[in-house]
């Protein structure tokens, strides 16, 4: 008989997490920050950058979202956790100026009392994700 594995918490929150996030359920996603959570997105496009709490956060958000008109997605091939970190591995996939770009990114979440304190998110094709960030946004004719 196989052995029953039991997940580690930190797995189950950020799945909570990621799956509130899909549906913009924002109070779930705020119950597992902590208030001087910081995220620090790597590269060089407009996204780039540290971000200091709740509304410097949701000001990045709101960013990915408005470069890519809300096509931004998100899915999860793996988490891993133990007592202070989980990692995340997303595939993740938007479309501007009519074109689709995907791209896999590893995130890394630093836990503390139950709750992330600071997140660093690395896409793995760096160079790809900060030109199409970056590329001038079309007109809407």
């Amino acid at each position: 008989m196989g052995e029953t594995i039991m997940e580690h918490p930190h797995v189950a929150i950020l799945r909570t997490v990621v799956n509130a996030f899909r549906e913009r359920d924002w109070d779930t996603v705020y119950q597992y920050w902590t208030d001087d959570l910081v995220i620090h997105y790597d590269g060089a496009s407009p996204v780039a950058g540290s971000y200091r709490g709740r509304d410097e956060i949701m000001t990045m958000m709101n960013k990915i979202d408005d470069l890519t008109d809300g096509t931004f997605q998100v899915e999860i091939h793996d988490i891993l956790g133990n007592d202070e970190h989980g990692i995340i591995l997303y595939h993740e996939h938007a479309v501007r100026n009519g074109r689709r770009f995907d791209w896999n990114q590893i995130g890394i979440y630093h836990f503390r009392d139950g709750k992330f304190s600071e997140v660093w998110l690395h896409p793995t094709n760096q160079a790809e994700f900060d030109e199409f960030m970056s590329e001038p946004k079309e007109a809407h004719q």
